[in-house]
């Protein structure tokens, strides 16, 4: 499950990529540069394309994704193929243990 959201996260970031530098930015007329374009840039922006829809469609599937990438790898990893070691010091207490152990089971005579 987490490799085909990894996988959905990447595309998305490309699309977002992509579909970014295919727009056209605001006031990006020769007008603007020198400021005379002001009823462009603070009036009605019109309709929004497709090119918006999908940019808005990407970015909702980067952060869902961002979201459950961040909560999945944040928590301990429960299932796994190597075993829990344990530290030099529980190692050493428990052959300290050892031979008394082996001297309790002993019979007496």
């Amino acid at each position: 499950m987490t490799t085909f959201v990894i996988i959905l996260h990447v595309l998305a970031c490309l699309c977002l990529i992509f579909i970014v530098l295919l727009q056209t930015g605001k006031g990006s007329e020769m007008g603007a540069i020198f400021g005379s374009a002001s009823s462009s840039v603070f009036g009605p922006t019109g309709p929004t394309t497709i090119l918006t829809k999908i940019t808005i469609g990407a970015a909702i599937v980067f952060m869902l994704t961002s979201f459950y990438l961040t909560y999945s790898f944040s928590r301990p990893l429960s299932n796994t193929i190597v075993p829990k070691s344990k530290t030099p010091a529980q190692s050493q207490q428990q052959q300290q243990n050892q031979p008394i152990q082996q001297q309790q089971n002993q019979p007496t005579k």
